[in-house]
């Protein structure tokens, strides 16, 4: 999955994220649950609403992916 998706942190996300499809996770349990640190996750997952592999939404002052 790293090869296919450029780096560690980026496949961690995925797999998480893919892992509880109908789920929505906010940065800082992406961050608890993947041990990266925050400015990891919100790089990464710039990239991937960017790429449009992920989208995003806000609620209750709380990015949603």
């Amino acid at each position: 999955m790293i090869k296919l998706f450029g780096s560690i942190p980026r496949a961690r996300i995925l797999a998480l994220l893919f892992g509880r499809q109908g789920h929505q996770l906010y940065q800082r349990e992406i961050m608890f649950e993947t041990g990266l640190s925050l400015q990891t996750v919100q790089r990464e997952l710039t990239n991937l609403v960017d790429l449009g592999i992920v989208k995003k939404h806000e609620m209750n002052a709380r990015f949603y992916y």
